[in-house]
C-alpha cells in the first residue's frame, strides 16, 4: 500500500493531475482542463489524497454546498491501481466528517448502479420518496 498524505488546497499541477485521474472515467471522458480547473476553484470542499513518493494525486473529490442545508459530492474518483485499499473508504469518512460539512443536513452524489452498495456504507440511499431527480443540459435550452 502505498504511502500518502491528505490535501486540500492543491496547486494547479495538481489540480490537472486530477483532471486526469476524472478524465480516465466515463463521465470524465468529455471535459476540457481549463473548465475542470474553474469548477475545482469554485468548489466548496476539494480533497485529494498524494502519493508521497511520486507525488501524484491518487484520489480525489470534491463538493459544492451551501453548509447548512445540501451538499452535492463530485468526482469521487481513486486511481485504478490503487483501488481496492480503503482509499474511497477514507475519502468517504473524510467528506461525510468534514469539520466545514458537519452541520448539512442532506448529502447527495451520483453513481454507477454497481457501486451503490459501497455508499450505502453512509447512509445514500436510492430512493428519494417524493423527490424526482431532474436535469437540464446547457445544450438543452429553450
Amino acid at each position: 500500500m502505498a504511502v500518502y498524505e491528505v490535501i486540500d488546497k492543491l496547486t494547479g499541477k495538481q489540480i490537472e493531475e486530477a483532471y486526469h485521474l476524472c478524465k480516465q472515467e466515463w463521465w470524465g471522458k468529455e471535459r476540457k482542463l481549463d473548465e475542470f480547473q474553474k469548477a475545482v476553484h469554485h468548489s466548496s470542499v476539494v480533497l485529494a489524497f498524494r502519493e508521497v513518493e511520486t507525488e501524484k494525486i491518487i484520489a480525489f473529490a470534491r463538493v459544492i454546498t451551501d453548509f447548512t442545508y445540501k451538499a452535492m459530492l463530485i468526482d469521487i474518483v481513486v486511481a485504478e491501481h490503487y483501488r481496492k485499499n480503503g482509499l474511497g473508504r477514507e475519502m468517504m469518512e473524510r467528506i461525510v466528517h468534514h469539520p466545514e460539512l458537519e452541520s448539512v443536513s442532506i448529502f447527495e452524489l451520483f453513481c454507477a448502479p454497481e457501486l451503490t452498495p459501497f455508499y450505502e456504507k453512509w447512509g445514500f440511499v436510492e430512493r428519494l420518496g417524493k423527490v424526482t431527480c431532474m436535469r437540464r443540459r446547457l445544450e438543452q435550452k429553450i
